[in-house]
C-alpha cells in the first residue's frame, strides 16, 4: 500500500497477503498461459475466426486503382510485369512455338502500357529470338 506521495507504507502487504489481492497475473482462458493484464486470451487464441475473410475483403477493397500507391500507366518495368503475371492467365505451352512451357511475359508492341493483350507468354528461347538476344549468345 502507498501513501499520498507514492511511498510504500510500513506494514503493508504485497502479494497474496494484501486484502485487495486478485490472484496475480492473468492467464489465457484457453491454454492457461500467462498473459498481459487487460487481456483474456494469449496471442495464439486471440485470433478472430473470421479474420481470413476480413483480410480478403480488405485486400479487395485496396486493390487496383483504389490503392493509394496506384500509378496507372506511369508504372515501371518490373511492376508492370508483375501486374501482367497476375492478370494474364499462363497457358500450358508457349504462345509462339506451342512446344515448351512458357516462363516469360514478353511485350509485343515495345510500348510498355498496362494492356494485357500487349503481352504474350513465351518460352525462354522464343523470347530471346524475338528480342534478338539469341544472336549475342552465338558469337
Amino acid at each position: 500500500m502507498k501513501d499520498k506521495l507514492g511511498r510504500f507504507v510500513k506494514g503493508s502487504h504485497i502479494g497474496p497477503k494484501n486484502p485487495n489481492w486478485s490472484g496475480g497475473r492473468p492467464t489465457c482462458e484457453v491454454c492457461g498461459k500467462l498473459i498481459s493484464y487487460g487481456y483474456k486470451r494469449c496471442i495464439k487464441h486471440k485470433v478472430d475466426k473470421n479474420w481470413n475473410i476480413t483480410k480478403k475483403k480488405i485486400g479487395i477493397a485496396n486493390s487496383g486503382e483504389r490503392n493509394g500507391m496506384w500509378k496507372g500507366n506511369k508504372v515501371r518495368y518490373n511492376a508492370l510485369h508483375n501486374w501482367i503475371n497476375n492478370h494474364k492467365p499462363k497457358p500450358k505451352f508457349c504462345e509462339r512455338c506451342g512446344i515448351k512451357s512458357p516462363f516469360d511475359v514478353a511485350n509485343i508492341s515495345g510500348k510498355y502500357k498496362r494492356d494485357v493483350n500487349d503481352f504474350e507468354w513465351l518460352c525462354r528461347s522464343c523470347h530471346m529470338k524475338i528480342d534478338g538476344r539469341i544472336n549475342n549468345l552465338k558469337h
